[in-house]
């Protein structure tokens, strides 16, 4: 059965010569353009390697600064939103520890204070500090 179409490889190697463009829509939203798929590229569009396009599409990045030429992902969440998934993330964290802290769970002394001191951490977890300095707490030893 023939086809009326021209199949594109669009992940290829960059021996194609092929031109990729980008460009930053809105917030948080990025249009991407390929001269071979696309018939119309926008003036506005900033040229970039082939690098630089596989490695946007496949980060999941949402912006982009053409002064520095990078990509990158903006959290584009509210406060309450980020808080919201902070904290279901560490609840579902206290729910994954839980069953290490039962006392026939066979670890070591140390590795029971080191679960002990970030469930303790993940307890305290997010503080009243601004959003973007908060860290996640780390469990310190493997399980």
């Amino acid at each position: 059965m023939a086809t009326n179409h021209k199949e594109v490889n669009i992940f290829k190697a960059n021996e194609d010569n092929v031109r990729r463009f980008v460009r930053q829509v809105a917030k948080g939203e990025l249009e991407f353009y390929h001269e071979d798929i696309d018939k119309e590229i926008p003036e506005d569009c900033t040229e970039i390697t082939y690098q630089q396009w596989h490695d946007a599409l496949h980060s999941g990045a949402n912006c982009f600064d053409k002064d520095l030429q990078i990509f990158y992902i903006e959290d584009l969440r509210n406060s309450k939103e980020r808080i919201a998934d902070e904290r279901a993330w560490r609840d579902s964290e206290l729910q994954r520890t839980d069953k290490y802290m039962t006392l026939d769970y066979p670890l070591k002394d140390e590795q029971r204070e080191a679960l002990r001191a970030y469930r303790q951490a993940l307890r305290d977890y997010p503080r009243h500090k601004p959003i973007d300095s908060w860290k996640r707490p780390k469990l310190q030893i493997p399980l």
